[in-house]
Formats: C-alpha cells, structure tokens, sequence
C-alpha cells in the first residue's frame, strides 16, 4: 500500500512539475515576443508591463501596460490587453503569420485605457483642427468633453473573429466604449474562402451616454446664454446644414424630420446592410456610391434613430441661388458643389452671432490677428481659443479694439 501512494504521489509531482515548465515556458515564450514588440516600438514610444499571465488553453492577458511616446510628455496606461484564440499553440508559436494557419476563434480585449484630455495629447485627439466644437453630429469631440470638465477617457474595446471553415464562412463583432460618453457596437458576416469574400450582412449600433449627452448640452447652453432644451433645439433646426456638412448634399423630406426629431433627444442611431443573398464588396463600392437610397436600394440599407426606422432615405442635391442673365429679370436655382470654407469679413457689431466659430480678429494696434474658435462675447470682451504648442490660449480682445472681424463661412 505503501508503494502505491509512492507512486501516486510521485506521478502528482510528476504532473506538477510537467505542468508548471510549460507554464513556465509559455510565460517566456509571451515575454519574449513581448521584449522583441517593445525593442521595435523604441524609436516612437516606450512600452513598459507589470504583468503577464498564460493559460494552457490558448489565452494571454498584459496587465498594467503603460505607453510612453517620444513626442509627447504624456503616458498612456491600459489596465490590460487579453488575447484568447482556443489554441494552445498562440502560447508557444505566437500568433499565426499566415492565412491557412489562422485559429477559428480570435478574441482581442483592451479594457481600461486612459488618455489625458490636456496639453499636447488633446491637440493630437482633436478632429479637424476645431476646438470644442458644439454638436452630436458623430462621437464628441475630445475638445468638448474637456472643456465640458471630463480629464480623461477611459476606453475599453474588444473584437472577436470566428471562422467557419467547414462552411466557408466567417464573422467579426468589434464593440468600443468611452465609459460614461458613448459606446459603438458593429458585426459583420462574410463567406466564401477567397481573398475576397462576399458580404452577407452588418449591423452598426452607436450610442453617445445620457450622462455625457446631458454634460456637453449644458456646458454648449451656457456658452449660447440658453438652457439645455432651447440648445438642443437649435441643434434640431441646424439638422440640415450639419448633413450637408458632413455629406455635401441636402437631406430629403423624411430623412430631414428624422435628423431634427433625434437631434432633439440624441439617442441610439443603427444601421443595418442586410443586401438579397450574397454580394461583393466591389459591386457595394461600385453600385451605392452616390446616395443613401442607392445603398437601401443595393445593399438594402435600412437606418434607425431613436428605434425608429427612416424609410425615406432620399436626398437632394445643394442648391445655390445664382443671378438670371442680365435682361431677364429673374434668379433661378443651379446646382453647385460643396463651396470650400473661406475667411469672410463680416461687421465687428455681429461678432456674438458666431460664437463656435473660427475667427480671426484684426486689432487696431496692428499686431497679428487672433486665429482662433470664437468662445464667447460678453458686453466688453471677445474671448478666443487658440491652439498653440502644447495645447490651447484663450486670448481675451477688447470689442472696441477690434478694428475688422472675419468669420470661415462656406
């Protein structure tokens, strides 16, 4: 009896120990390549990890990892990095470097990472060069949300692959949060095995946060000397110059009573692409190139808002008003492309009209112009936020030493 739990004994520390080595040897074998990604990452930033954990099942998780850029004075930190694939061989091969020996499973989870919102990172966030930007036409601008008070973004996102290679078919779900600002959600379906596979079907889901929506509202009111409701109805009755802005045509009928309904209560916008049968990425480009209802009408585009679907998805051309030939005694309407932004003068007495604006103030003492987003205007002074190195100036001018305004209008 003796010898037996001997034996038994021996054959659990046998066990033991076999186990703990390849633990052992998975753990070096992730640092390794990990060691190797920060030697190539040094000339642009400085990688550093407190942690790495393994499991034997095809997972490996990086805790505390923080980034340090070159460039910039400023760290970013990520509680931790997961990759999960199922098979054993991500631990001691590293993940697969050609098509045929890619797993069916791939799942890739960042949560926690932080980005500071001041000095040098924001400028390099800001989108377009326009700071603090009030609008819901997309993801708010990181401008905004600091100048709203937010001083960091946490930003968790995962993305899962799976392949069906007995079917011929496979599938992507990516999700992305700004916890407390908004949170993105997009699954796609493809098949067949070739370099490129037909589209089967996507779904597009973005939120922006109550919370942040009522944040960046409130901070937008009060710089346009309004409350939350009246803010959020001048945003309703801009629906259509924020479309044309982004898209460069006007938007039809329904799909304008839509934009104002949920621009007046920002919710939940979902996109669907749900074509008949199976279609080629290269015949969606080809064929839904100009409008919205080309892609309901090719790739059976349907748009929610609010839960709402929009059924007419119609758009119209920009229209300008052009003078008639000199005799005729008329105007008529001609279409015309997007005009490009140009600096415009406009009368010093008008400045408060173009609060959010990118302005220019021409002083009398002949000094270079205050470039910049018009923040505010009170009885006595103007106050404009100019980016500089580092970060941003407010530069306060006096109204009557304002000698000529001039305004980027279209």
């Amino acid at each position: 009896m003796a010898k037996v739990i001997k034996v038994l004994v021996g054959a659990v520390v046998a066990v033991g120990v076999a186990y703990g080595a390849v633990k052992g040897y998975a753990w070096w074998r992730v640092k390794s390549q990990l060691d190797e990604l920060a030697r190539l990452a040094r000339p642009y930033a400085e990688l550093r990890w407190k942690g790495i954990a393994t499991e034997l099942a095809g997972a490996v998780e990086v805790r505390g990892v923080t980034i340090a850029p070159r460039m910039i004075a400023q760290d970013i930190d990520v509680a931790s990095i997961r990759v999960e694939t199922g098979d054993p061989r991500l631990l001691f091969a590293g993940l697969p470097r050609r098509a045929d020996e890619a797993p069916e499973r791939l799942r890739v989870v960042v949560d926690g990472v932080q980005i500071p919102l001041r000095g040098a990172l924001l400028d390099l966030l800001q989108r377009d060069g326009k700071a603090d930007a009030c609008s819901f036409g997309g993801p708010p601008d990181p401008a905004l949300l600091a100048a709203a008070g937010m001083e960091n973004l946490v930003i968790d996102f995962a993305m899962d692959l799976s392949m069906r290679k007995d079917e011929g078919r496979f599938g992507m779900n990516f999700r992305y949060a700004t916890r407390g600002v908004d949170e993105l959600d997009a699954a796609a379906e493809f098949s067949g095995t070739g370099p490129l596979p037909a589209f089967r079907k996507a779904v597009v889901r973005y939120r922006p946060g109550d919370a942040a929506v009522g944040r960046i509202a409130d901070h937008c009111a009060q710089r346009r000397g309004t409350d939350r409701a009246g803010f959020l109805r001048a945003l309703a009755d801009g629906a259509d110059q924020l479309f044309a802005d982004r898209f460069g045509v006007a938007p039809g009928p329904g799909l304008r009573d839509a934009l104002r309904a949920y621009l007046a209560r920002p919710g939940e916008i979902k996109l669907v692409i749900r074509p008949d049968g199976e279609v080629s990425p290269m015949m969606l480009a080809a064929g839904a190139s100009r409008s919205l209802a080309d892609w309901q009408r090719v790739a059976g585009l349907e748009l929610y808002l609010n839960g709402t679907l929009v059924e007419d998805l119609g758009t119209e051309p920009l229209r300008t008003t052009s003078a008639a030939p000199a005799g005729t005694g008329g105007s008529g309407a001609a279409q015309a492309p997007v005009p490009k932004a140009t600096f415009q003068d406009r009368p010093v007495v008008d400045i408060a009209s173009y609060v959010d604006h990118r302005v220019r103030l021409h002083t009398r003492d002949g000094k270079a112009p205050r470039e910049g987003v018009l923040q505010s205007v009170d009885a006595t002074q103007a106050n404009v936020d100019q980016r500089m190195h580092g970060g941003h100036l407010v530069s306060h001018v006096r109204l009557d030493q304002i000698a000529r305004l001039e305004v980027l209008l279209r």
